[in-house]
Order: structure tokens, then C-alpha cells, then sequence
């Protein structure tokens, strides 16, 4: 699994350079990090004094090094993605229950009034074969999905990420709003023992 802190700082780092870029007429959608990448869309707002041209110029301007953009065919979209440096593998072993892992995920639901959602997942390895037949070696593996809606930037959420065992962190938004309403949205899932 992606190592929490090193996912995070990347995040950061490279969405602040990211969501500085300002293109006349052009809107920037959400940035999405995952461990392997960053990735943003712009779209056509205002027609009358955004251009392709204005694009082009305004990242050219900004020289995200290896920040690689596509334009879609009717020159009103386009979408921007960068690989992240390699994230350091970091081994987590699963520590707690299912029910305990559900009482922690309760009592975070209750306590800090954010947007957070979770539900029971559970994954079989390897898979039933293609008649539905379980293979004998199967094992069933618990975990929880979560979703997590929230102001705070990522460098305030590690501690508390870091505290879970056999967590991996899937996805990363981040939504511009350009006013205070700006936020981030975690997503992952807590491996059970």
C-alpha cells in the first residue's frame, strides 16, 4: 500500500501548483491524485475572452515539468495528468477487528460532523472460478470503504490516517471553488484482521 505521508505531501505539493494556474476564460474541474498520479480538467466558460490560445499560453506560463494536457476535438475541454514521483510501498498489517473497526469508524462519524461515509466490503483471493465454484486455498478478506468530505488539506489528516492499520488510501479530490467552500474528499479502505 501507498505510504499515507508520502501520497499526501505529493498530493499537495503538486495540486498548489496545479490549481494556481488562471486561464482567462477557462474553468479548472476538480484535481484527483492517486497514487500514481495528478490529474485536472479545464473547460470553455467564457467565449469571449477564453481561447485555445490562452491555454496554451497560461500553462506554458506556469512550466508544470512532465504536466501533460489534451485538448478534446472541439477545442472546449481539455484535461491535464502528471505521474508522481515513485510513492514509497509501505507494509501495513491489519490490526483490528471488523467490529472494532466499525465502532472507530462509528464514533469518527459522530464526533467530527464531517461528511464521512463507510461500508462492510468483503473480497475473496483468489475470486470464485467462472462457475461460481469456490476454489479450496480461498480466503475471505473484511474491509471497510471509505469517503471522507472535509476543509482540512492533507498534511491535517496523516496523523489521523496513520493510525489505522492496513489502510489504503485509493483517491484524493480536491474541488476549487475559489471561495472558502474549497475541499478536499478522501477515499480508501481500512483492511480488518
Amino acid at each position: 500500500m501507498a505510504d499515507v505521508k508520502a501520497l499526501f505531501n505529493q498530493c499537495w505539493t503538486n495540486s498548489f501548483q496545479i490549481r494556481s494556474i488562471q486561464v482567462p476564460g477557462w474553468t479548472m474541474g476538480t484535481i484527483v491524485c492517486t497514487p500514481k498520479n495528478i490529474s485536472t480538467s479545464w473547460r470553455l466558460t467564457d467565449t469571449k475572452v477564453g481561447r485555445l490560445s490562452w491555454m496554451n499560453f497560461g500553462l506554458k506560463q506556469y512550466q508544470l515539468i512532465n504536466f501533460k494536457v489534451d485538448v478534446d476535438s472541439a477545442g472546449t475541454g481539455a484535461t491535464g495528468s502528471m505521474e508522481f514521483k515513485k510513492i514509497p510501498m509501505k507494509a501495513s498489517k491489519p490490526r483490528m477487528s471488523a467490529d472494532d473497526l466499525a465502532n472507530d469508524l462509528k464514533e469518527i462519524q459522530q464526533s467530527t460532523g464531517l461528511s464521512f461515509q463507510y461500508s462492510r466490503q468483503t473480497m475473496y483471493d483468489p475470486p470464485n472460478r467462472p462457475d461460481g465454484s469456490k476454489p479450496a486455498n480461498q480466503k475471505a478478506y473484511t474491509y471497510f470503504s471509505f469517503s471522507a468530505v472535509s476543509p482540512y488539506a492533507p498534511q491535517e489528516w496523516v496523523t489521523f490516517f496513520e493510525k489505522f492499520s492496513g489502510l489504503e488510501i485509493l483517491k484524493l479530490e480536491y474541488t476549487p471553488s475559489g471561495d472558502a467552500s474549497n475541499k478536499w474528499k478522501y477515499e480508501g479502505r481500512i483492511y480488518a484482521e
